[in-house]
């Protein structure tokens, strides 16, 4: 049995009204984390550093309680179905969703593990001065705990 496009406006009328009816788990991650006006030009590059880090895993955030709140409401959607129809349901409509929401903790993970590890070490840069070594891993060997 195939979604017939008349069936999948239908499902999708029915998603539309459970995203609507679903709510929010939380409050979306805040972008602007703000520092002192007034930065030392040695601690520049942490500030640019945090502000990008912020804003790059407040979007990967807000992107995981979105995709959360879209697969619960398809869960509203497919509950009473047929297995067949929500096997079809599922490959039309929902497996996208579920894979990127299913990943996004993995990413934000290692987001975090990039962004703590970049900005110690530049934290490092104005605590030790003239003796800092800049001998940070190179980007793509910067791995969680774990994970090496």
């Amino acid at each position: 049995m195939e979604v017939q496009f008349g069936m999948s406006v239908e499902v999708y009328e029915k998603y539309s009204k459970a995203l609507e009816a679903t709510g929010w788990d939380c409050d979306f991650a805040q972008y602007n984390w703000n520092l002192p006006r007034e930065l030392e030009a040695i601690s520049l590059s942490y500030g640019m550093m945090l502000s990008e880090f912020a804003r790059e895993i407040a979007n990967s955030l807000n992107d995981l309680i979105n995709h959360t709140r879209r697969l619960r409401a398809w869960n509203v959607v497919v509950a009473p179905m047929i297995d067949p129809e929500k096997i079809d349901t599922v490959h039309e409509f929902i497996d996208s969703v579920a894979i990127i929401g299913l990943n996004l903790p993995a990413v934000i993970r290692s987001r975090f593990a990039f962004a703590a590890a970049h900005l110690c070490h530049q934290a490092n840069r104005a605590l030790d001065g003239g003796g800092w070594k800049d001998d940070l891993r190179m980007d793509h060997q910067i791995e969680p705990e774990g994970r090496q």
